[in-house]
């Protein structure tokens, strides 16, 4: 019979925590479910990636190609506005859901939905360009852009804190049990942000933008379909596996946010900056192939998916041999990683023509960087959460994203007309020294990373 003390997540999934093994698996039936979850945010995701991917270009691209024909600083601008407004709705998402708990599979269907809406409308924009090209009214354009991003920043919003809830009640079990779960999790994601990147974007580049978007509005349509049979269920503040430490892991959580911000700010610029410096300085030729700018920036999250079964691994070895490092010390490592990425951006800016082989080493390091940061971050977040700020807590972590893209929105905008060597040495070193911040939380928390 289910012990008392089993969190309501667990218990009313139908998973035993008595099936879980030791720190760094998984148990079966978690698992299943899991794999369930993770089907869903990979096809859910292509409404995220395919939006902010090609939105920069989708705004630059000439009329004959569905595209509205902005000032690259304009359409820079937009997409960071666009992408922080993506995260900053995620916050609200997480209060409708720590006050309807009960009604989280709703919350989460209509978050999907308005996501399928979004760009269906971005579709219909291109097309009437198509039509009209610059004889299209600048207020119908205005009129149909931003309620088309408005729908896709409620979808992301309200989406996305359920899920991730949804996953931590999957693997509900503790420590690096949860560390896993969240991995193969973030995995999905990757896949999901990958493919929205490469068949939408090879559409927009050898047919129109409007297509682009039509062929991205598919798959979330199906997670739509799928979500609606999924077992939901949110842990309640009598069932707080995480109760015994109370609030201790608060100010631990928000202090991650803040740099998690940082790092979102030069994360930002694979949306906005790098697009369009491919796009314009780029040479794209591979052996007379022109390559899609989204296929080019779409390998960084290549990296990251054939990395982290690798990393995961290497995780799972260091924990049984008791070397593994905490979540704060993981945090820094990235922190060092993106510095490098952003010294590679500088090298590049500083030549006429940016040669295929550096924006692919730029994209190597900055997926390498994510590693060590957004997954264990969402796992730390649903770690040390007391159960009823839970989804405020979710919502606080992707809000420092919604800070750290605004701001990349800015300093994209900037750098386009000054050049990105200055900007790009200043994210480094403030990298560099978020590193050192870590690093230094990192042993002062120590014993209540390793027990929460």
């Amino acid at each position: 019979m289910t012990s008392i003390n089993t969190p309501a997540v667990i218990r009313d999934s139908g998973l035993d925590p008595a099936g879980a093994t030791f720190p760094g698996e998984v148990s079966e039936p978690a698992l299943s479910s899991l794999r369930y979850l993770t089907l869903i945010i990979t096809l859910e995701r292509f409404a995220f990636g395919a939006t902010l991917g090609m939105l920069a270009i989708f705004l630059i691209a000439p009329h004959e190609r569905a595209g509205l024909a902005w000032p690259q600083a304009s359409a820079i601008l937009v997409t960071g506005t666009a992408g922080s407004l993506f995260q900053m709705v995620v916050l609200v998402g997480g209060l409708a859901l720590d006050r309807w708990p009960s009604h989280a599979r709703r919350i989460g269907l209509i978050g999907v939905s308005s996501s399928v809406l979004g760009l269906m409308m971005l579709s219909a924009l291109g097309g009437l360009v198509l039509i009209f090209k610059s004889s299209l009214d600048n207020i119908v354009m205005w009129l149909m852009l931003i309620p088309a991003l408005l729908l896709v920043a409620i979808g992301n919003g309200l989406f996305k804190p359920t899920i991730t809830l949804a996953v931590a009640g999957c693997s509900e079990t503790r420590g690096q049990s949860r560390d896993a779960a969240f991995t193969s999790f973030w995995l999905g994601i990757q896949i999901g942000v990958l493919t929205a990147g490469v068949i939408p974007g090879a559409v927009g580049t050898y047919i129109n933008w409007s297509a682009a978007f039509a062929v991205a509005a598919s798959p979330p349509l199906v997670a739509a379909l799928l979500w609606r049979k999924a077992r939901i269920s949110i842990a309640t503040p009598a069932n707080d596996p995480v109760r015994g430490h109370g609030m201790a892991g608060v100010p631990v959580i928000v202090a991650v946010c803040l740099f998690f911000a940082i790092y979102s700010a030069g994360l930002g610029q694979l949306f906005g900056l790098f697009p369009v410096l491919i796009e314009t300085r780029g040479d794209r030729d591979f052996f007379g192939f022109l390559v899609p700018t989204p296929w080019i920036t779409a390998m960084e999250t290549v990296i990251i998916v054939l990395v982290v079964p690798f990393v995961a691994a290497l995780w799972r070895r260091l924990h049984h041999m008791g070397r593994e490092p905490n979540s704060l010390a993981k945090f820094a490592l990235g922190m060092l990683l993106a510095a490098g990425a952003f010294v590679l951006v500088g090298v590049a800016d500083s030549s006429p023509r940016i040669p295929l082989f550096m924006a692919l080493s730029i994209m190597l390091v900055l997926g390498m960087s994510e590693i060590p940061l957004q997954p264990i971050g969402l796992s730390l977040v649903s770690r040390l959460s007391p159960s009823h700020l839970r989804g405020r807590l979710i919502g606080l972590w992707f809000v420092g994203a919604t800070m750290g893209l605004f701001t990349s929105g800015l300093i994209g905008a900037y750098a386009a007309q000054a050049g990105a060597q200055g900007i790009s040495a200043g994210l480094a070193i403030i990298c560099c020294l978020s590193a050192v911040v870590l690093l230094i939380m990192s042993r002062r928390y120590s014993e209540l990373l390793h027990t929460a």
